[in-house]
């Protein structure tokens, strides 16, 4: 059913009668109409729930009717609105039920704890037969998936649950992150060779290479084809340093690109490439046209300006109103400015691209 109350909710019950604990979450929190039966009303049993961070209503409903369910009362819905609790098991009640990421308030004694932790980074199942295996030998401690959540369910003894929760707590991190991490643009070779290349280099000079999900790896690479970029990560500074002594060189002209017929696409990131025309145009000493919005024009990078009225200065490449591709020729080679898409294309040697 739709939550009448559809937003995030924080909440802190300690020790609440099984009745107080409907009425404040349902009624209060969720805005339902409730109807307890008389045997629910009179447990005694003690209900403890806390939220470790603000959580929204359908999960809230989630997590409280999966409390209940412990204690063998269920949720039904009596009509429009209206939520019916009844009795169908036998009492729980030497048991609490709390949501956190800590637990500072947890109970004394061996009675068994129930804990949902919500997970940030990982799904319940990605970690949860990792925890079956390391606490299941001696079924102190047991583990439920609850998908609709993205959070775990941990029951046992409270030391138990404890050195559970604090190994949940540690898997559930984003893999690549705190590692460190460089950004690679490679010159001439794409980001998807240069990752090929140096997984073969690296791994024969003995670093693990993770090559997906659920692998192992000191180092691992992530191509960034839109940006030609090679995004490289590890917690070694040791590996990081040789991919990019490796990345000096294997990023080299080959010797298809050592003539006039290699073409190199640079991307600006810091600028427009409107603005490196005239730095282009002074290195290669060549001459520019634009073409693309209307007017064409050239003229020699090498004239010298005056503003005193003795000389009128040359015009400078215009696209009429509309963004054009400026083009600049010289012996060097041939290069196309593309202010639409911000990038240099180079037509000519390797060794003189490299320089420019």
């Amino acid at each position: 059913e739709k939550m009448p109350n559809r937003r995030p909710v924080s909440l802190v019950l300690d020790g609440v009668p099984i009745s107080t604990f409907i009425n404040v979450v349902f009624g209060s929190e969720l805005g339902f109409n409730v109807s307890i039966d008389r045997a629910v009303r009179e447990r005694a049993d003690l209900v403890s729930l806390r939220l470790a961070e603000p959580q929204m209503s359908d999960k809230l409903y989630r997590i409280a009717a999966e409390v209940l369910r412990t204690y063998g009362v269920t949720v039904s819905e009596a009509g429009v609105g209206v939520l019916q609790f009844s009795q169908v098991g036998g009492s729980a009640g030497s048991s609490s039920f709390i949501v956190a990421r800590s637990l500072p308030g947890m109970p004394a004694g061996q009675r068994p704890v129930f804990v949902a932790v919500p997970l940030d980074a990982v799904q319940p199942g990605a970690i949860a037969g990792q925890l079956r295996t390391m606490f299941g030998a001696s079924n102190a401690v047991t583990f439920v998936e609850m998908p609709d959540a993205n959070a775990l369910m941990l029951s046992g003894p409270p030391e138990a649950v404890r050195e559970a929760l604090d190994a949940v707590t540690a898997m559930d991190r984003a893999g690549l992150r705190d590692k460190r991490s460089i950004r690679v643009n490679p010159i001439y070779v794409s980001a998807e060779v240069l990752a090929q290349e140096l997984r073969d280099v690296l791994t024969a000079e003995g670093y693990s290479i993770r090559t997906g999900p659920g692998s192992g790896g000191v180092i691992t690479f992530v191509p960034v084809a839109s940006a030609n970029a090679l995004i490289i990560f590890s917690e070694s500074d040791s590996a990081l340093e040789a991919a990019r002594d490796w990345v000096e060189k294997l990023d080299q002209p080959s010797g298809d690109s050592a003539g006039d017929g290699g073409v190199f696409i640079y991307e600006a990131r810091h600028t427009t490439v409107e603005n490196l025309v005239p730095v282009l145009e002074a290195l290669v000493a060549g001459s520019s046209t634009t073409t693309g919005g209307g007017t064409v024009q050239a003229a020699p990078a090498a004239s010298i300006n005056t503003f005193d009225g003795a000389a009128s200065q040359p015009a400078r490449p215009q696209s009429g109103g509309k963004a054009g591709t400026t083009v600049i020729t010289s012996e060097q080679g041939k290069l196309a400015v593309d202010p639409v898409r911000n990038i240099i294309v180079y037509k000519g040697n390797a060794v003189n691209w490299r320089a420019i």
